[in-house]
Parts: structure tokens; sequence; C-alpha cells
């Protein structure tokens, strides 16, 4: 991403990130269709 090296260069190697997820949610029908199609055409 570039964001955890931007944040380590500012702070010289002093400081740290992590990322977490904020949610879930659940996939909608049509989507989930969608992408198993896609997945089976691989």
């Amino acid at each position: 991403f570039g964001y955890a090296t931007a944040i380590r260069s500012l702070s010289k190697g002093r400081s740290s990130y992590s990322m977490e997820p904020s949610h879930f949610q659940q996939v909608p029908q049509n989507l989930v269709a969608a992408i198993l199609d896609q997945k089976e055409e691989k």
C-alpha cells in the first residue's frame, strides 16, 4: 500500500502500522452468482 512505508520513513522507524477489518457483510446473491460464474470459467 505504501502507507506503512511512509509512516516508518516519517517517524524514522519509530512507529508501526497495522490494519484490521472494521466489519463483514454478506455478499448479495446476485454477486455470489457472478463470482461463481467467473470462477468456473477459469
